[in-house]
């Protein structure tokens, strides 16, 4: 996991410690841990392994408390004014389209196999960011 976030930052800025754009680098982050995190359950169910199970738990936890600030907040393109790119290809459609997706697929993929609360807060964590 904390490769995945050293080689965005390593990507987008080529130095571990400078700045790049706020929102690209969010956006990847929480697009590749929401991949990671399907992946997690995916495997969970195959395995029925506790150590997938309580990964999958708190890395979902990590990223939801990762969107509402960061996503939000800090690297809101309205909020900062940081330019987006493009009329339909742009900053906004992966900051907030393809987490929103992943978020969804999520929401399928856990209906039925883990609490219902878990679903649902990551089906409303997908409508909220399709509605951002």
């Amino acid at each position: 996991m904390l490769l995945v976030v050293f080689e965005v930052r390593h990507a987008l800025s080529g130095d571990p410690f400078g700045r790049g754009s706020a929102l690209a680098e969010t956006a990847l982050n929480i697009s590749l841990l929401l991949a990671m995190v399907i992946g997690l359950e995916r495997l969970r169910l195959k395995s029925g392994s506790a150590v997938h199970n309580l990964g999958a738990l708190i890395l979902a936890g990590l990223i939801l408390a990762m969107i509402a600030p960061n996503l939000v907040i800090d690297a809101n393109p309205i909020l900062t004014g940081e330019p987006v790119g493009g009329r339909f290809i742009n900053l906004v459609l992966l900051g907030y389209g393809i987490p929103a997706l992943l978020a969804g697929a999520l929401a399928v993929l856990t209906y039925g196999t883990r609490p219902y609360w878990y679903s649902v807060t990551a089906a409303a964590t997908a409508l909220a960011l399709a509605l951002g």
